[in-house]
Parts: structure tokens; C-alpha cells; sequence
């Protein structure tokens, strides 16, 4: 008999841990929704892109970050325009030809 109240006692006591939980919740939905109405009122919204922050492109994650970065801070994306590699010089390219092409044969 005392197990099934234990049993009992333990449901319960778990019952009102999750309803309380959920409650929370829903409290904390509703002051995110109270600030964030508020934040866009005063203009102050810091889901905003600054001006001079680079953004992650293409189908890669979309995070801001730094003017001064090269690679993205959350993926490690290059953040340069062109993703081809350095680029040639165009003064000997037969000389470049020449080096690649020893490397692979020898």
C-alpha cells in the first residue's frame, strides 16, 4: 500500500512539475512578444543587419558578421566575393602550365 502511494504521490508531484514548466513557457512567449512589440516601437531592434556587416551568402547559414571578417564566424564560410581561389597572373601563364604539369607526372 505504501508503494502506490509513493507511485501516486511521484505522478502527481511530476504532473504539477510540467504544468508549471509549460506555464513558464507560455510567460516567457508572452514577454518576448511584449519586449519585441516594444523594441520595434522605439526603433531599437537588435534583429536589425548593421550597415557594414557582411552576411553569410548563399545557401550557407545567414549569420552577420564582423566588416573586417574573411570566413563566417558560425560556419566557416568564405566571405569573399569570388570563391575560384587566388587568382593568376596573366604575365607567364604557360610557365603555371608547366609546373602543374610537372608535379603530376613526376
Amino acid at each position: 500500500m505504501i508503494h502506490l502511494g509513493f507511485n501516486i504521490f511521484v505522478f502527481f508531484l511530476m504532473l504539477v512539475l510540467g504544468w508549471i514548466l509549460f506555464f513558464a513557457w507560455v510567460v516567457g512567449l508572452i514577454f518576448r512578444g511584449i519586449w519585441r512589440g516594444f523594441s520595434s516601437l522605439t526603433g531599437n531592434n537588435p534583429r536589425t543587419l548593421s550597415s557594414n556587416a557582411k552576411r553569410c551568402p548563399g545557401f550557407r547559414c545567414g549569420a552577420e558578421n564582423p566588416p573586417a571578417a574573411n570566413f563566417c564566424r558560425r560556419c566557416g564560410a568564405s566571405l569573399s566575393i569570388s570563391t575560384a581561389g587566388p587568382a593568376r597572373s596573366s604575365a607567364n601563364p604557360a610557365a603555371s602550365r608547366r609546373w602543374v604539369s610537372s608535379t603530376i607526372s613526376s
